[in-house]
């Protein structure tokens, strides 16, 4: 976490859950509630953070990449499958199931 005129804070994960993420970041992303989302699709997790950076959970997906903030308190995500969920309460959701393949951007228009 960053604040201007401060010194970066770290906000590592368990070490045995930042292993899972194969050295690699997909995406980041920060909703209205303060949590941090990070998508890792050669792991194919993604972790979650609170709103001071420490480690909540981390959740399995295959090829999950990208991520965006949905709603006040939780993220849209998207697979290299073609599936957007929907990620709160501790669990992904499925939205809808395309032949499109999605990467790792995700935008508000």
């Amino acid at each position: 976490l960053w604040t201007p005129g401060q010194t970066p804070h770290l906000c590592p994960p368990p070490e045995a859950e930042a292993l899972r993420m194969k050295g690699y970041a997909g995406s980041i992303a920060w909703n209205a509630a303060g949590q941090i989302a990070i998508t890792s699709p050669k792991g194919g997790v993604v972790m979650l953070f609170d709103e001071t950076g420490t480690y909540q959970m981390t959740l399995t997906r295959a090829d999950i990449s990208g991520v965006a903030p949905l709603g006040s308190d939780g993220f849209l995500t998207s697979d290299g499958n073609g599936t957007l969920m929907a990620l709160s309460d501790e669990m992904l959701a499925p939205l809808s199931q395309s032949t499109l393949h999605w990467d790792n951007h995700i935008v508000s228009i």
